[in-house]
C-alpha cells in the first residue's frame, strides 16, 4: 500500500505511468551497451494534494557513475535570503550554523559575510561514512537518520540554524530524514528548506519536470503545509521568481505539537485538478510533437538537441521521440562521444550543428544559457538554422 511522503495518507491515485525508464545520468560508452531501466509512476495524494513518486529507484542506482556530473541550483536570491536569516529572532552572531550538502555552501558563505563565524557543513565521509567520492545527495539522504544525527551531535554539537537546500524533494523516507535533521537542532533552532516550485511545470504539462531523483513535486500550497506534517511551525515563507521554476523557501522551528494543516477543500480541488490536467495531457503533447517533427523532417531538414542532461533525456524518452533527432549537442568534453541514456543518441560538440547541416536545434537549457547559446552560434543561424526550446515556459518555446 502506498503512503504519502508528506501527510502519510494512503489515499493515493495514479496520474502517470511512464513505464520503464533509464537512469538519466547513466551515459553509455557505446550504442550497444547494456542498460538498466526502472518503472516511473507519478501519483497524487487525495488528502494533501502532493504530486509524488512513491516507488523510488534505489539510491545506489541513481548515484552517478562519473565524478564530473554536477548540478547547479539557482542562487540569485541568496543575498536576500541571507538578509532574512540574519534578522531571525534570537539568532546571534555566535550562533551555530550548519549546512547539509555542497548545495548549501553558497548560502553559508553569505552568512559568513554577514558576520556569522560559527559555521560548518556535514562531511560525507567523516559524518556519514560515505567513502565514494562520486556519491551525492542521493546517498546522503539515505544515510542521514536520527541515529546518525545523534552521532554527529555528539561530535559537533547542535546548531541554531540548519540549511537544507534542494534535497527534501530527493528524500526516499522523508519523515525519517526530517527526524534526523531535527536531531541536529537546538530546541529553539531554525531550519531552512528550499525546494523547486513545480506548479508552473505541472500547469503547462511540462513532463521534463519528472525526474527519477525527485520524489516530491511541491507547489507553494503543498510546501507550506508540509512543515506541520514534519513537526515544524512555519515562521517565514517566500517564493523567489525564476523564468522556468521558482524557488520556494520556508523557515521553520521544531514544535512538539505542530499543527498538521491540510489544504482547504477549494485549494485541494485546485491541486487535484492540476494533477488531472497533467495526467491527461501527455498523450496529446506526444502526438502533437511527433506530428510536428515528422513534418519538419520532411519539409525543412534534420533536427538535433542541445544539452545532454536529465531534462533532455526526459523529453526524448517520456515522449517517445527518439526517431526524430540526429544527435545531442553538448560542449562539456566529458560527455562528447558518449551516448544518451534510453535513446542512445550520440553526443557531439556544437560544431556538429554546421557539419551535419542541422536545421532545427532544440534547447534543453536554462534561460540564461539559452541567450548565450544563441549569441554564440550566429553561424548556425546565418546558415538557416533555428533554435527553439523544449520548455513551454521559455520565450523560445517550440510553437506546436
Amino acid at each position: 500500500m502506498k503512503t504519502c511522503h508528506i501527510c502519510q495518507s494512503t489515499d493515493i491515485v495514479e496520474l502517470l505511468d511512464l513505464g520503464e525508464q533509464p537512469i538519466s545520468n547513466r551515459f553509455l560508452p557505446n550504442p550497444e551497451a547494456e542498460e538498466t531501466s526502472y518503472p516511473i509512476v507519478v501519483n497524487q495524494c487525495n488528502a494533501c494534494g502532493t504530486v509524488q513518486i512513491n516507488d523510488p529507484v534505489p539510491a545506489e542506482e541513481v548515484k552517478p557513475r562519473y565524478d564530473w556530473i554536477t548540478y547547479r541550483e539557482p542562487d540569485a536570491h541568496l543575498n536576500s535570503l541571507a538578509d532574512t536569516l540574519s534578522q531571525l529572532s534570537g539568532l546571534s552572531k555566535d550562533a551555530a550554523i550548519a549546512g547539509i550538502s555542497y548545495k548549501d555552501d553558497p548560502l553559508l558563505e553569505r552568512m559568513e559575510q554577514r558576520g556569522f563565524s560559527n559555521i560548518w557543513r556535514l562531511d560525507p565521509q567523516q559524518d556519514l561514512g560515505i567513502d565514494d567520492p562520486s556519491a551525492g545527495i542521493e546517498i546522503l539522504q539515505e544515510r542521514l537518520t536520527p541515529q546518525t544525527a545523534q552521532s554527529i551531535v555528539a561530535t559537533r554539537g547542535k546548531v541554531d540554524l540548519l540549511i537544507v537546500r534542494h534535497i527534501l524533494e530527493h528524500a526516499h523516507h522523508l519523515h525519517s530524514f526530517v527526524a534526523g535533521l531535527r536531531e541536529l537542532l537546538t530546541p529553539q533552532g531554525y531550519i531552512v528548506f528550499e525546494v523547486p516550485d513545480c506548479e508552473r511545470s505541472l500547469s503547462l504539462c511540462d513532463y521534463t519536470t519528472i525526474w527519477e531523483e525527485h520524489l516530491v513535486y511541491f507547489t507553494p500550497e503543498t510546501f507550506r503545509n508540509c512543515f506541520g506534517f514534519c513537526g515544524f511551525s512555519l515562521v517565514h515563507f517566500e517564493s523567489f521568481p525564476y523564468p522556468f521554476e521558482n524557488s520556494l523557501v520556508g523557515i521553520g522551528q521544531a514544535q512538539e505539537s505542530a499543527i498538521e494543516t491540510f489544504p482547504t477543500l477549494e485549494k485541494l480541488e485546485a491541486e487535484n485538478q492540476r494533477g488531472t490536467v497533467f495526467s491527461q495531457g501527455l498523450e496529446k503533447r506526444r502526438d502533437r510533437l511527433k506530428e510536428f517533427f515528422s513534418n519538419y523532417q520532411q519539409e525543412q531538414g534534420k533536427i538535433a538537441l542541445m544539452g545532454a542532461g536529465h531534462l533532455c533525456c526526459a523529453f526524448v524518452t517520456f515522449l517517445e521521440l527518439d526517431d526524430y533527432f540526429e544527435f545531442v549537442v553538448d560542449d562539456n568534453p566529458n560527455k562528447q562521444n558518449l551516448f544518451m541514456p534510453g535513446s542512445r543518441l550520440p553526443i557531439y560538440s556544437s560544431a556538429t550543428l554546421l557539419e551535419k547541416e542541422i536545421k532545427l536545434c532544440l534547447l534543453s537549457l536554462s534561460p540564461d544559457s539559452e541567450t548565450k547559446v544563441v549569441q554564440k552560434n550566429q553561424a548556425f543561424l546565418e546558415q538557416g538554422g533555428t533554435f527553439a526550446s523544449i520548455f513551454p515556459a521559455s520565450q523560445l518555446a517550440l510553437k506546436i
